[in-house]
């Protein structure tokens, strides 16, 4: 039986483990490790509103 502790190979990637932790962010990375602008502003509710 496996268990979260033991090693796996995902995506061509061997990990230590099974636990994996969804990233923190609302941002979106295309390339390796590249970013890219977002098309909107970021909208929170003490955003000031653009003109």
């Amino acid at each position: 039986m496996t268990t979260a502790f033991d090693p796996i190979e995902l995506g061509g990637k061997r990990l230590p483990n099974r636990i994996a932790m969804a990233p923190m962010t609302r941002s979106r990375a295309y390339g390796p490790g590249a970013t890219r602008p977002s098309s909107t502003p970021p909208t929170t509710p003490n955003a000031p509103r653009p003109d």
